[in-house]
């Protein structure tokens, strides 16, 4: 059986989610591109669907009124929030990690914990929980450095700080 005249909803407003519903406004087997919010460039090749995506009810309900056969998480930030999981078991087929596999993404210090766990090769890294105490440790350490949030942080939670003071004004 072939598939084909299927509907996609794709969530997000970022290049990523342009991409992706470009690659897919090309498809043959594709009937209907939604996104959302999407963007003005997303909207030359999707329709823009209004819904309220922080609320995954909204989500469903538009899934459901628009037969969509499948759903597309652009940003990682409807991961985190656990929108692959929801929509799975009201029986929507997502592709994307569920909410805690979305975490080797999402968190540096649970990623750090698996390579350790599971013998993978990582740079060795510790953990602070505030500013006053990694600018301490830092002070003896050889750079550059890298240092990052634990949390989605949209690109910025990452710093490769060529010197102590770079690094101690990234902490600020």
């Amino acid at each position: 059986q072939k598939i084909r005249n299927i509907n996609i909803l794709v969530l997000g407003s970022g290049g990523r989610e342009h991409s992706i519903c470009e690659r897919l406004h090309k498809s043959r087997i594709v009937r209907k591109i939604f996104c959302s919010p999407g963007n003005a460039g997303i909207e030359q090749v999707a329709k823009l669907a209004k819904i309220d995506t922080s609320n995954f009810n909204y989500i469903l309900k538009f899934c459901i009124k628009n037969k969509i056969n499948f759903v597309i998480p652009g940003s990682e930030e409807y991961l985190e929030k656990g929108v692959s999981d929801f929509l799975h078991l009201e029986g929507i087929a997502v592709i994307g990690p569920s909410k805690y596999a979305s975490l080797l993404e999402t968190s540096k210090y649970f990623t750090k914990k698996v390579c350790h766990i599971s013998g993978i090769k990582t740079a060795k890294w510790f953990v602070c929980d505030n500013a006053k105490k990694t600018k301490m440790i830092i002070k003896d350490r050889k750079f550059p450095l890298v240092i990052k949030m634990d949390s989605l942080a949209a690109g910025k939670g990452v710093l490769v700080a060529k010197t102590l003071i770079e690094a101690n004004k990234f902490l600020d």
